[in-house]
């Protein structure tokens, strides 16, 4: 199944007028059904707290602007409808939001944002090979993206965050836990992230299961246990890189991050030096919320 199919159905056949006397709700749980079939059958998957996944007909009618999520980052896609396939994909670097359709169909407006840059708008061309900024925003830290291993060999992603002039000292580090089941770890700008790091420490945003943006073995948490070992791995991975006082590593978790936090805390005390929860579940275990029983609490 392409990335382009929506559960059984085709772009084309979803997004065709819907037959005469069919009641708008009927249409719009055609939709969410069909959407939550591709979600659990493709090898695109979806989550919270990162941009969401566009289309937009071309001027002639004849084909869909449209955005797939994978390995961290939405890439702008051409598809055409009466072949039903992807007729090209645009090469940027970095999360495409929003793309358009300019009024001739010969180029396309979207916004821009990668690890250093916040959202820019930008015209381009279809190949993606000439490119104009209408608007330049600065540059901060670049994440690079790196792997490590969790404990049943299971390969994690993350972005690793490095102060700029870190030079031979030792610095404190934070493991960044995303909210969101699952939440997206993305090529995206995130600016108390940026403030950390202007102000020294190292941060890690690892790709603990349950996480979007690296395929669905990621994305799905079977096990609770599971996100113990990814974030007690990224600790291990942060205890091997030089620039990193390892007595200084800290935790931040946010929704259901602050929840795998507390979680992880409550096994774990003496592993991190600090912990802090932004707007985490109360009262509630992991394997709660993977059953089903989910609370959301300030």
């Amino acid at each position: 199944m392409g990335y382009h199919r929506l559960g059984h159905l085709t772009v084309s056949e979803l997004l065709s007028p819907p037959p005469f006397g069919t009641h708008p709700g009927q249409r719009s749980k055609r939709l969410a059904a069909a959407r939550h079939e591709r979600l659990a059958s493709s090898s695109t998957e979806s989550g919270v707290g990162f941009a969401e996944q566009t289309v937009d007909w071309s001027p002639d009618g004849q084909r869909l602007l449209t955005t797939e999520l994978s390995d961290g980052a939405w890439h702008a896609q051409i598809i055409n409808i009466a072949e039903d396939k992807v007729e090209r994909k645009i090469p940027v670097n970095g999360s495409v939001v929003a793309p358009r359709w300019s009024p001739d169909g010969k180029r396309i407006v979207f916004s821009l944002e990668n690890t250093d840059r916040p959202l820019a708008i930008q015209v381009s061309n279809l190949d993606g090979a000439e490119r104009k900024e209408v608007t330049r925003p600065a540059s901060y830290n670049t994440a690079q993206l790196i792997r490590y291993q969790s404990a049943d060999g299971v390969v994690i992603p993350g972005f690793l965050y490095s102060p700029r002039l870190a030079g031979q000292a030792k610095r404190p580090a934070l493991v960044w836990l995303h909210g969101g089941f699952p939440g997206v770890v993305g090529n995206q700008f995130i600016a108390p992230i940026q403030y950390l790091v202007d102000n020294g420490y190292v941060v890690l945003i690892p790709a603990y299961r349950p996480s979007s943006g690296f395929g669905k073995e990621l994305a799905k948490l079977d096990n609770p246990q599971k996100t113990m070992e990814d974030i007690a791995a990224a600790v291990s991975y942060l205890h091997g890189l030089q620039q990193v006082d390892g007595i200084h590593i800290g935790i931040i978790g946010e929704s259901f991050g602050g929840l795998a936090m507390l979680n992880f805390i409550a096994q774990q005390p003496d592993l991190f030096a600090a912990a802090v929860d932004f707007s985490g579940t109360k009262a509630r275990t992991l394997s709660g919320v993977v059953t089903g029983e989910r609370c959301w609490a300030d």
